[in-house]
């Protein structure tokens, strides 16, 4: 007998026998064919900021505690922008600064039952390519806790093998790198743990927590000989300072329990100038903006902003608390602020970052960002394995492509720039050079050719890789043979400024902004035909057997899908066809071409189109897919699709 729940839904016209429901639903699934999406497995956002700073150019950095890092431009119209990605820092982050052109970790490294810390150096130059430089053991450390960093050293904090509080010095100097072969400048010691450390015009301040604090304040004009200055005990906790030359400022709860802020002045000698009281009931973080200190806190439930202004005497003036937004309450060890001119960044381990900005009436919420992972720049497909490249290598398995399976991800050092298939291998080019891996197993590495370039293309038929180098006006072109080993040979100059190429047949195309060429490379490029688009901007190319295919935009980001005849020296247009999206990237295989993109709605899109004749290329689909789709690939009767996350479109 059905039941009364049974009985309605049945009126309802839902079938009854839910073992029936699913046998049907699959075989209208295995009826369904046509050009369709079969799976999307989206990225969710990049970190969780436990860590911020300011960064060259103003970019925000941001690291979390499992060893991924990213830069962000969050003063974009359209939202946050991740200019540079990094992951693989440590399988554990306990704390990071960041000192001129580079940034420094403690991280905690583990080989099977052993673990390390290491103090890790990171090139944050240029942005968009965090490098991790080198790692130093810190074996003098049993527990280290805490660093700070100035043009000339590095400080890391923490328990020694013995149990004392200390501080290390190591020194910063040119191009020589902080690793094994670096010894420490000086050795200092403390009666208390070293809570923080902060160095600045070559005064060292080290923050000891107990039931009252210490500051030690240190003079190191010699590294070789630090001289203490003088010590500060005060009356309380506190476990938030942040510094502007020689005002420091200290925050969190007195002997009475209540949080207040205290000023210090380092001249003639350091002392304490003057006190406030915070109307908060926790502190978390605080940063200096000019004339003003703003404090982290949470206000019983809610996370706010305090600002706290000084005049010339050191007087302090704490102004009205800006209310951030319900639910941002983190842990103390998650929350941080920085200020760059009039804009604050708040993190906490909710997983965003809330922006303030000053203005005639003080300090205003703005507003909340997540940040998005950076996209996947590259894919290579072998069988029933796909290798997305980004800030690592993710290999999934795509043997049942509606479900694939994420089986390892691998980290690289730096992001990778350009990814090209070799059989059942791949070639990675990165800023540490060009790298041979097995697609199956991308962390087991065949051979490495240190050379640098922005873009690589592979012609299967030379078994020549050309890793592309642009310049200002002209293009270095270096060919590298493949075999077991890859062996660099002369490297070609071309007077035009490059950045993407095709290669096939022994013949190489090069796209510039407007400019296109063919050359056919023996032991020099010999040229076979050019051409210059003035009023189209070139995005991807495509060389094959009888034709060249192009995907451009138009000054309105427009786009087109162009093919284009070898049979001249001026490589004239065979057939085009407008596209719905910008054409950032294409694939073609056989007859079809695919091209993805953003509309001009903002809808990220991948575009189907039909070569069967080339004279008239046919879109046969339109359809939406993964976000910042930058990359695709075609296998089989498949277009494997990235951006943040893996998109796979059946094409049949």
């Amino acid at each position: 007998m059905f039941s009364r729940r049974q009985f309605i839904l049945g009126s309802l016209g839902f079938v009854l026998c839910p073992q029936a429901a699913l046998s049907r639903r699959a075989k209208n699934e295995a009826k369904a064919t046509g050009i369709r999406s079969i799976c999307r497995e989206a990225w969710p956002p990049a970190i969780s900021p436990d860590y911020a700073a300011i960064v060259d150019k103003g970019y925000a950095l941001f690291s979390d505690q499992s060893g991924r890092l990213a830069i962000v431009d969050l003063k974009r119209e359209d939202g946050p922008h991740v200019v540079g990605e990094l992951f693989g820092i440590g399988k554990k982050t306990v704390d990071l600064t960041c000192g001129q052109h580079r940034a420094y970790a403690i991280s905690l490294y583990e080989s099977g039952a052993e673990s390390q810390y290491f103090l890790v150096t990171i090139s944050i130059t240029p942005a968009s390519d965090p490098t991790v430089m080198s790692r130093l053991p810190l074996s003098y450390f049993s527990e280290p806790s805490c660093l700070a960093a100035s043009p000339d050293v590095v400080l890391v904090g923490g328990v020694g093998l013995n149990g004392e509080n200390q501080v290390l010095v190591f020194p910063v100097s040119g191009k020589r790198r902080l690793d094994e072969s670096v010894s420490p400048l000086s050795t200092l010691t403390f009666d208390q743990p070293v809570a923080k450390l902060d160095i600045q015009d070559r005064q060292l301040v080290v923050m000891q927590a107990s039931p009252r604090t210490q500051l030690d304040v240190i003079n190191l004009s010699n590294p070789h000989i630090p001289e203490k200055i003088a010590s500060i005990k005060l009356d309380g906790s506190y476990s938030v300072m942040s510094r502007t030359r020689d005002i420091l400022a200290v925050a969190g709860q007195s002997l009475d329990r209540k949080y207040d802020i205290r000023l210090i002045a380092f001249r003639p000698t350091p002392h304490v100038v003057s006190q406030a009281l915070l109307p908060v009931s926790e502190v978390f973080d605080a940063s200096f903006q000019k004339g003003q200190f703003l404090v982290l806190a949470n206000q019983m439930s809610r996370q706010v902003v305090v600002p706290v202004s000084y005049g010339k005497n050191l007087d302090m003036t704490v102004l009205p608390p800006v209310m951030l937004p319900a639910g941002s309450r983190g842990p103390a060890a998650k929350a941080r602020i920085v200020v760059k001119d009039k804009d604050a960044y708040v993190t906490s381990d909710w997983g965003g970052v809330q922006v303030l900005n000053i203005r005639k009436g003080g300090w205003q919420y703005m507003y909340s960002h997540t940040i998005p992972r950076l996209p996947a720049s590259a894919v290579a497909v072998w069988g029933d394995r796909a290798v997305l490249a980004g800030a690592d290598l993710k290999l999934y398995d795509i043997a049942n492509p509606q479900k694939p399976v994420l089986l390892d991800a691998t980290d690289v050092g730096s992001t990778v720039k350009s990814l090209s298939c070799v059989g059942n291998r791949m070639l990675c080019l990165s800023r540490d050079g060009l790298s041979l891996r097995r697609i199956e197993k991308p962390g087991d590495i065949g051979d490495v050719l240190k050379v640098s370039g922005n873009y690589l293309t592979y012609d299967s038929t030379s078994q020549k890789a050309y890793v592309i180098q642009s310049k200002e006006k002209s293009t270095s072109v270096c060919p590298v043979r493949v075999s077991e080993q890859l062996v660099e040979e002369k490297s070609l100059e071309l007077p035009t400024a490059f950045r993407r190429a095709a290669a096939d047949g022994g013949q190489l195309l090069l796209a510039g902004l407007n400019d296109l060429a063919l050359y056919r490379m023996n032991d020099a490029a010999e040229p076979v035909g050019s051409r210059r688009f003035p009023n189209l901007a070139i995005r991807d190319l495509f060389l094959g057997k009888d034709y060249a295919v192009i995907s451009a935009v138009d000054q309105n980001l427009r786009g087109f899908l162009l093919t284009l005849s070898f049979k001249d020296i001026g490589l004239p247009t065979l057939g085009s066809t407008d596209l719905p999206q910008d054409a950032v990237a294409l694939t073609v295989a056989g007859r079809t071409a695919v091209v993805v993109g953003r509309s001009p709605e903002g809808r990220d899109l991948a575009t189907v189109v039909d070569l069967s004749n080339p004279v008239q290329p046919k879109i046969a689909a339109s359809l939406p897919v993964v976000e910042a789709a930058c990359a695709v690939m075609i296998r089989e009767q498949m277009a494997i699709i990235v951006g943040r996350g893996l998109e796979i479109l059946s094409l049949s």
